[in-house]
């Protein structure tokens, strides 16, 4: 991972969403280039996907939860398009910079340009596996 200039604090405060007091909102938010996880989702980068619909002002909730994984982006820098099959969510396309994936308990992560896979994980018990609730 590389990381971007923008800060956590910048991040909260541009797309007005919170995260707890344990995270330290000064500290500079990083950039994936390959497999992150941010709790119970994962972020695989792909070829490319079908494209999607251009990221609204407000966000995505790719994952809902207690807290919820919120994709946020500048006007035309991504796209986000469903697909709930097995543990895939949906796709994401980035073009541009300061696309993030962010979570009140996790902070965020910004996402390189390029194609993204958005997965739920999964835990087992070595009898069963079920979905990692975050």
């Amino acid at each position: 991972m590389t990381a971007t200039t923008l800060t956590l604090a910048d991040a909260t405060a541009r797309h007005d969403l919170q995260v707890l007091a344990h995270l330290d909102v000064q500290a500079t938010i990083p950039t994936a280039t390959g497999p992150v996880a941010q709790g119970d989702v994962l972020l695989l980068p792909v070829p490319p996907a079908p494209a999607g619909e251009p990221v609204p002002a407000g966000g995505v909730v790719l994952v809902a939860g207690e807290h919820a994984h919120t994709l946020v982006a500048p006007d035309g820098h991504a796209t986000w398009r469903v697909e709930d099959v097995g543990q895939t969510v949906g796709w994401v396309g980035v073009s541009g910079a300061d696309v993030l994936v962010m979570h009140a308990e996790h902070g965020a992560v910004a996402l390189a340009p390029g194609c993204w896979q958005v997965r739920r994980q999964r835990e087992s018990d070595g009898m069963r596996s079920r979905l990692v609730m975050d």
